[in-house]
């Protein structure tokens, strides 16, 4: 009774710690998702002010541009225009100085005195007077009829000097007059945009001013939200911690009365109901029903010491025993026993086979073991995993299976050393699956080891959709997709893309060197599983770099024509590219090209099941011209050639 005391007592402790704990995590949460809600509204205020003052700023400067040129337009204008007007006001006093000067001869000549009229109007006897009279006075008139002449031809050329210099006065004039009124728009212009900079910087402090003084309020108000908020979650918090410890916790007489009655079931009722072997059939038919499969158990015991535990052995589901498992042993949660739900904690599966063909029903049927009313599941162990297939066998694996709040949630397997990997997901009606190796090969690529290989795709409709193949073999890179599909019969389909890979170490007994580039698809198809690897077809192109072919020298028997072999040759290559085909076991190697400094060859070849090699070359080598046939034979590790 002491003992039973102190374990409810060491139990409610821990649980009254454990509430304390969770309505600490939940303060500390609360806190730090106010903090970052403040810091990011910070930020994103800071992030706003910075924008705001930037586009003030491009606006700011934008408005002072678009003032200057418009100043600038207005200034050119203005220039333009008073010179204009300057040479309007030059070429009108022109024209009315030419006026006037053309206006001036002939008032001038409306006085000349006609005196070749007056000779037909006088008398004669005036003029025989005139010949009595002096020779001066008969010389006047002359003087007087010359003198006119001689006004007529001098006053002109008063005026003309007046056209001259009268204009280049005017237009002096009016330019400087012109370059004044320029000069006193540029400095109005100057004080003006002076004015408008002023006014510009004063508007940006006082925006900038607002921005900076809203960015502290908002900040100071955010604070003040997160802070309330992070009070209201901590509030919260406890509360549902203590409503959750109300609802769970019980008191320690009512604990202590549980016990006391459990162990009277122990020691008095349940002895009454042993053997157990009346409750398989119950258990068989409740199994059944879920899973929509035959189920058969062969064995049933229970223990609650020191936990509540129930073992089934020898467990078989399906017609055609799909799954068996040798042991399952059930611990729940004795706290959950108070409550309507009761709660697994784990489910032990020892010895677990399942048959490969059936092992997308298995999983479908065992998803449907978490809907369990009355039960919730949390964890799932899986020790000695064998899937079964016919032909070859996979490396037992190990692992568990996730639920949330009981609901299947993701299932992740492992073998022994760690090579092997897989992890499935329930996804809207298919299984997401991961899988890997290392260090190890696949049933479809027998003779290939892979550094490490990975595939991501789905299940579903008896069919793998890979969407991504990614590997490391032999030094270099593959990738890919692929499909695996097992409705009617297995069918393997794949795509792939090799780079850098090292041919030393793809085939380091034949003697061969270089980097192979390679692209190619791979297929299979077969009645099992193990059969793909006898129906492989695999078709692709591609070319190595820089190598050495061992064995063989094509350059010496091209040059010597030698119809026997030349024993340990080697051809250098600075290109070797082609496409290969693998069928029915036989390798075809076409459209061959061997390119160095020294050579030039192309033919083709077959290798067979057991390595024979069969094939023709035609080469062209810089010592001797023309083309040079050579024959291949032998296997390959004794390759021969020869001058045909």
């Amino acid at each position: 009774r002491i003992k039973a005391e102190e374990e409810a007592a060491a139990r409610a402790k821990a649980e009254e710690e454990r509430q304390q704990r969770e309505t600490e995590a939940a303060r500390i949460k609360a806190e730090e998702e106010a903090a970052a809600r403040a810091k990011a509204e910070e930020e994103r205020q800071q992030r706003e002010t910075e924008a705001a003052r930037i586009k003030a700023e491009e606006e700011a400067a934008a408005r002072a541009k678009a003032e200057e040129e418009r100043q600038q337009r207005e200034a050119e204008a203005a220039r333009i225009k008073a010179e204009e007007e300057a040479a309007a006001r030059a070429k009108a006093e022109e024209t009315h100085i030419i006026d006037k000067e053309a206006a001036q001869p002939q008032s001038e000549f409306a006085f000349k005195i006609d005196l070749e009229g007056l000779k037909d109007v006088m008398p004669a006897p005036v003029m025989v007077e005139q010949d009595n009279q002096p020779e001066s006075k008969v010389e006047m008139p002359q003087t007087i009829s010359i003198e006119p002449g001689q006004q007529e031809i001098v006053q002109p050329a008063e005026p003309e000097e007046r056209k001259i210099a009268q204009p280049d006065i005017g237009a002096e004039m009016a330019r400087l007059k012109a370059e004044q009124d320029a000069q006193q728009f540029r400095a109005a212009q100057a004080a003006k945009e002076e004015e408008e900079a002023q006014r510009l910087a004063a508007e940006q402090a006082t925006a900038w001013a607002d921005a900076e003084q809203r960015a502290t309020q908002q900040r100071k108000l955010e604070t003040e939200q997160a802070a309330i908020q992070a009070a209201l979650a901590q509030a919260k918090a406890q509360q549902k911690a203590a409503g959750r410890g109300r609802h769970k916790s019980v008191s320690p007489m009512k604990l202590l009365g549980g016990l006391l009655g459990l162990i009277l079931i122990l020691i008095f009722v349940l002895p009454l109901f042993w053997p157990m072997e009346k409750y398989i059939s119950p258990i068989e038919q409740r199994i059944s029903a879920r899973l929509g499969q035959p189920v058969t158990v062969g064995g049933l015991k229970a223990s609650l010491l020191p936990l509540p535990k129930i073992e089934i052995s020898r467990l078989v589901v399906g017609a055609n025993r799909e799954l068996q498992v040798e042991n399952v042993a059930l611990r729940f949660d004795p706290f959950s026993f108070f409550f309507a739900d009761k709660v697994i904690n784990e489910v032990s599966l020892q010895g677990v086979t399942v048959e490969g063909k059936s092992l997308e029903q298995v999983m479908t049927r065992l998803q449907g073991l978490s809907g369990e009313s009355g039960f919730i599941l949390r964890r799932v162990n899986v020790q000695n995993l064998q899937i079964r297939t016919a032909g070859f066998s996979l490396p037992t694996l190990s692992g568990n299976a996730q639920f949330d709040n009981g609901a299947f949630a993701r299932l992740v397997l492992h073998d022994e050393n760690e090579k092997m990997h897989a992890e499935l997901k329930p996804v809207a009606g298919r299984w997401q699956i991961a899988f890997g190796i290392r260090e190890n090969t696949l049933p479809l690529l027998p003779w290939v080891t892979f550094g490490d290989f990975n595939a991501i795709g789905e299940i579903g409709a008896g069919e793998a959709v890979f969407s991504e193949l990614d590997a490391h073999a032999y030094g270099g890179i593959w990738s890919g997709r692929g499909r695996l599909s097992w409705n009617k019969e297995w069918r393997a389909e794949a795509r792939i893309n090799a780079k850098t890979m090292e041919l030393d170490k793809m085939f380091a007994q034949y003697g061969i060197s270089g980097e192979l580039f390679a692209d190619g698809s791979v297929s299979a198809k077969s009645g099992s599983l193990a059969g793909l690897a006898n129906t492989l077809r695999v078709e692709a192109n591609f070319e190595a770099k820089r190598g050495v072919i061992n064995g063989i020298d094509v350059v010496e028997t091209a040059r010597l024509l030698s119809r026997d072999h030349l024993a340990g040759g080697r051809t250098h290559f600075d290109q070797l590219s082609g496409s290969a085909l693998l069928e029915d076991h036989i390798l075809h190697l076409r459209q061959l090209r061997i390119e160095s400094g020294m050579l030039n060859a192309s033919g083709a070849f077959n290798v067979s099941e057991d390595g024979q090699l069969a094939g023709n070359f035609n080469s062209e080598i810089k010592m001797r011209e023309g083309n040079n046939p050579l024959v291949l034979s032998g296997t390959l590790k004794e390759p021969k050639l020869q001058a045909r």
